[in-house]
């Protein structure tokens, strides 16, 4: 469309002069998730500044790619002028040529923009009224001027000219509760799904939510029938296998936005459940159709990719308690103790009801604290709570790497090798020379693999015994045994 360029002596004289800022309108219904019918718009302010004066001068301003609003407010008999990265500079020019125009007895600008300051100022001392009509209501300084008479639209326009806009919800499942299991968390659907609708409560109508995941897998690694739930708490799924590896359902997702994107011009904005950045080219595409685009993720599991692709970025974490990271380098060793007899009691098991572990008051206090730290991942199934390894918290990792290792390597030395005995140094040296130990960060100095080593026998897997030091029989060594040995 043409830009049109104001000649001050063609301008005929007028009672009243308006300049809608759809420019800046069309952001802050972009940002704000609002829809407005921009033919609906161009009408009512039209009516609204005729009641001013009956000679008037309609005049928007108007972003280049909103074709929409500038076929609209034409038809309506406004001035156009269009613009884009230029506005910085074209705006100031454009007003700048309406201070040679005739006296006029009313002057209306729709904008938050303090640049129109200027023209307003310039206005009232033609000792013309001015009037300013506020999209967001936060005035700039320039133009909180009291000689202005400051209006927000929200008094002016009728309560139903501003529809929510309507949104999709896409998730990529798997990488959101994976993700949360990471840190911790295992939520429970209906907490998950409150949590997701009330971050994007103010975004628009939710049409729709759908899941996409391998939710064999994910009933694996949670222990519960994911997409059941999902379905019960009125969020669609569609069940994506993943082959050697890969999570498809982001290539399923990134072809339903397609598809979606191409039947529903209506939907203004469009919201991706996911940190995974392979879901780049549907955000762009997106966005090069007009729609907003909003991510929600968790803090540490979002691409940067992503993060710079979308208009907005919501992070899903502030909704559940996660996990504290543990100091591994200082382990304390009845707790260490605790956890290796509570993976020695869950063997092959994943889940198990809380009421058959046989605990004391000091295993219970340990197991509240474990769940609190994330140790432990808690389900509720009814009234009862089944419990279970949270396989992704790094001590729980090294525990069970542990239970494995310092018994076998007792075991093979005493065993394979015919040591009569294995001391405390020679199997800090072994663990500080294991490739899985040093990965784990497992007793890297002498302190730690001591505690892991008493630990260990506290919880049943080791004996420990004293023995006289060989060479200096006044010096005692803690020696370590199987358990079906000693």
């Amino acid at each position: 469309m043409n830009q049109h360029t104001y000649c001050p002596e063609n301008i005929p004289p007028t009672e009243v002069v308006a300049f809608v800022d759809r420019y800046g309108l069309y952001e802050h219904h972009h940002r704000n998730g609002h829809t407005v019918s921009p033919q609906r718009e161009a009408q009512t302010f039209k009516l609204l500044v005729g009641v001013l004066g009956r000679e008037k001068r309609l005049v928007a301003i108007i972003h280049e790619d909103d074709k929409e609003s500038a076929q609209a407010y034409q038809r309506e008999g406004y001035e156009i002028h269009t613009m884009n990265g230029n506005r910085p500079q074209a705006l100031p020019r454009l007003l700048e040529q309406q201070h040679h125009n005739a006296a006029i007895k009313q002057l209306v600008v729709v904008s938050d923009d303090p640049v129109f300051g200027n023209l307003c100022a310039s206005a009232v001392q033609q000792e013309a009224r001015v009037a300013v009509w506020s999209p967001s209501g936060q005035h700039p300084a320039k133009l909180a001027d009291p000689r202005f008479a400051m209006r927000t639209l929200d008094e002016l326009l009728p309560s139903d000219y501003i529809q929510p806009s309507a949104v999709f919800v896409w998730l990529d499942i798997e990488n959101l509760l994976i993700g949360l299991k990471q840190q911790g968390v295992v939520p429970i659907m209906k907490d998950f799904v409150n949590a997701l609708k009330t971050e994007i409560a103010d975004l628009g109508q939710i049409t729709g939510i759908m899941a996409y995941g391998d939710f064999g897998l994910l009933r694996d690694a949670l222990g519960y029938d994911v997409q059941r739930e999902l379905e019960k708490c009125g969020v669609r799924t569609r069940y994506q296998v993943n082959l050697r590896g890969k999570n498809s359902a982001d290539m399923e997702i990134a072809s339903d936005i397609h598809t979606h994107l191409e039947q529903d011009d209506m939907l203004q904005t469009i919201i991706i459940g996911t940190g995974d950045r392979d879901f780049r080219p549907a955000i762009e595409a997106a966005r090069a159709k007009g729609k907003r685009v909003v991510i929600l993720a968790l803090k540490d599991n979002l691409s940067r990719e992503l993060q710079q692709a979308a208009d907005e970025v919501r992070y899903l974490d502030k909704h559940f308690a996660a996990a504290p990271v543990p100091d591994k380098s200082q382990p304390h060793t009845t707790q260490l103790a605790l956890l290796l007899r509570l993976i020695a009691f869950f063997g092959q098991q994943q889940w198990i009801n809380r009421k058959s572990l046989p605990m004391g008051s000091a295993e219970a206090n340990f197991l509240t604290n474990a769940i609190q730290e994330g140790l432990l991942l808690e389900q509720y199934d009814g009234n009862d709570i089944n419990i279970s390894l949270n396989t992704a918290h790094p001590l729980v990792l090294a525990a069970q790497y542990v239970a494995r290792w310092i018994p076998q390597r007792v075991a093979y030395l005493i065993r394979e090798k015919g040591m009569p005995y294995v001391d405390t140094n020679f199997l800090a040296k072994g663990m500080q020379m294991d490739r899985g130990c040093r990965e784990l960060n497992i007793g890297q100095d002498r302190s730690t693999a001591e505690a892991w080593l008493h630990a260990a026998a506290i919880a049943g897997l080791l004996h420990k015994s004293q023995h006289s030091h060989p060479k200096t029989p006044d010096k005692v060594l803690d020696i370590w045994l199987p358990t079906e040995i000693a």
